[in-house]
């Protein structure tokens, strides 16, 4: 037998299910709640049933996150408050507080962080600095071998337009191959 009621108010299966209100109302409105037959309360269990059975599988990442989240959260909360207040030799508890609040901050940095990488919003340093590097080796090696490429073609012309568009189309060739190369390194961080 289930520990939830048969139905809940809105508010309450939000509570039920850790959710947001706001939550609740898209779910009602994408019909993934099983309501009564007045609309009016949901119904427990189905709604739990429906909302798992209906999962988008591209957001599974996103919901592990945002559950690791939660329970680092319920875990900073459920520090021993005896611990948070022991008072110093004048009697100060704020000490304490305040170490809790900056212990708490840096958790919350590091999931953001965390998050930020697995979304794709922010890349390792080193991955940076050696794409940049194999980047500018490229562009490199490729404008050095210009005057082997282009002296016999160049010598030929007459023409000082034609000698300024050849230049500008292999500088331009060059350009657009860093270009690609740092296009698919984005791709593989991603």
């Amino acid at each position: 037998m289930s520990s939830y009621p048969e139905t809940a108010s809105f508010a309450d299966f939000a509570r039920i299910a850790n959710f947001r209100a706001s939550y609740i109302k898209q779910l009602k409105d994408n019909d993934r709640l099983v309501l009564t037959d007045d609309g009016k309360r949901v119904r427990v269990a189905e709604s739990l049933q429906r909302i798992d059975d209906t999962k988008d599988p591209s957001k599974i990442g996103v919901a592990r996150r945002h559950a690791a989240a939660r329970a680092a959260a319920e875990q900073v909360d459920d520090v021993d408050t005896a611990a948070t207040e022991e008072t110093d030799p004048n009697g100060d508890v704020a000490g304490t507080q305040s170490i809790r609040r900056d212990v708490e901050a840096e958790k919350l940095r590091q999931l953001r962080r965390e998050n930020d990488l697995a979304e794709g919003k922010l890349l390792i340093a080193t991955d940076v600095a050696n794409a940049v590097r194999t980047g500018v080796v490229t562009l490199r090696t490729r404008l050095e071998s210009l005057p082997d490429t282009l002296a016999p073609q160049l010598i030929t012309i007459t023409d000082e337009a034609k000698a300024r568009s050849l230049l500008a189309a292999e500088i331009e060739h060059a350009l657009h191959e860093l270009e690609r190369q740092f296009g698919a390194i984005a791709r593989e961080a991603a």
